[in-house]
């Protein structure tokens, strides 16, 4: 069984089950195999699913499920005696909305005090998603990033890194 994606007009494999019974990854899907993004699971009654997580805009096309029927000659050999492909789905990635609201405005705050500034994010996506944050401090308003110094930067997993002036008090999830 084999799971194949059409990328610029040519068939590719995304990953196969072999008559021998191991596991085979094409060569653009190897990463994502090796973390979990890409899986077959062989259920009940010979049937064969393909999972693809946190879906890209490169994995929009045409999918399709390949099965080999194998036997093995008498000197050991495997041939192939037949071959059927199922063109399974033409998928369309969505792009997700991202919205940030800061709210601006003049504050005032006497030396040594704390100031709090939010950043409320939206997106149309259901779930838990990702996102990376980064605050940046510029002395002038009419300013350009290229002038403004990075106060936080928050990975994806909220690990924060070039915070040598603030801290943060708490997280909303």
């Amino acid at each position: 069984v084999s799971w194949e994606f059409k990328s610029n007009h040519v068939w590719q494999e995304i990953l196969s089950l072999t008559h021998e019974g191991k596991f085979r990854t094409g060569s653009e899907y190897t990463d994502r195999y090796i973390s979990g993004g890409v899986c077959l699971d062989a259920m009940a009654n010979d049937i064969y699913s393909l999972s693809l997580s946190q879906a890209l805009p490169t994995d929009e096309g045409a999918y399709r499920c390949r099965v080999s029927e194998w036997v093995k000659g008498a000197d050991g050999s495997w041939q192939k005696i037949q071959e059927k492909t199922a063109d399974i789905v033409n998928l369309v990635v969505k792009p997700t909305s991202l919205d940030v609201f800061i709210t601006r405005s003049n504050i005032s705050v006497m030396e040594r005090e704390s100031l709090e500034l939010t950043c409320n994010i939206t997106t149309d996506r259901s779930g838990i998603f990702q996102t990376e944050i980064t605050w940046y401090f510029n002395e002038s308003p009419d300013g350009t990033m290229a002038e403004a110094q990075i106060l936080l930067n928050a990975d994806r997993d909220l690990v924060i890194s070039d915070s040598t002036f603030i801290s943060p008090s708490h997280v909303d999830r």
